[in-house]
């Protein structure tokens, strides 16, 4: 009774959709009681649209948020040191920049202060994205122009809700 969708991405990728009905109350009607509902709240309807920089030196973190994001109907590019970051947005056009604040070389505070020189956070929102806030710092980041931090594991419904704001 259940059913599988497949969405291929003209950019590459695909989505799989399964569908499966519950029949937890035994009446045959395959409805989840409402409880079961409100711990997996759905997304809101409607995608965001922009197009995003995701600043991370780990492969797998980069292929997370550019999945999630495309979900979301935003578009993204993907730099894995500060210094490519730099390169794209003094050669391109970004809505805001995902940033991983832990990465060789240049830190992600050091590529947040940067990019900052190259266009204003009210133009370019930054994002940070960390498994470790406390060794960096709230006050640090928003002085550097961070608009919002997320923290690792992300949550899907936590970085839908951090886009729709950065990107209005």
């Amino acid at each position: 009774g259940g059913r599988l969708e497949l969405t291929r991405s003209e950019t590459g990728g695909s989505r799989f959709d399964i569908h499966i009905p519950v029949d937890i109350e035994g009446d045959g009607g395959g409805a989840l009681p409402a409880a079961a509902e409100s711990r997996n709240p759905a997304l809101p309807e409607g995608g965001l649209s922009g197009h995003v920089l995701i600043v991370d030196d780990n492969d797998t973190n980069c292929r997370l948020l550019e999945a999630l994001l495309e979900s979301f109907g935003i578009s993204s590019d993907v730099a894995r040191s500060g210094e490519q970051a730099i390169g794209l947005v003094g050669n391109g056009s970004f809505d805001a920049v995902l940033l991983d604040l832990h990465m060789p070389g240049m830190s992600g505070v050091e590529t947040a202060e940067e990019l900052g020189k190259l266009r204003p956070a009210s133009e370019m929102p930054l994002i940070a994205v960390t498994a470790a806030l406390e060794s960096v710092g709230d006050e640090n980041l928003k002085r550097v122009g961070f608009q919002d931090i997320l923290t690792k594991p992300l949550s899907p419904a936590g970085l839908y809700e951090v886009m729709a704001q950065a990107l209005g």
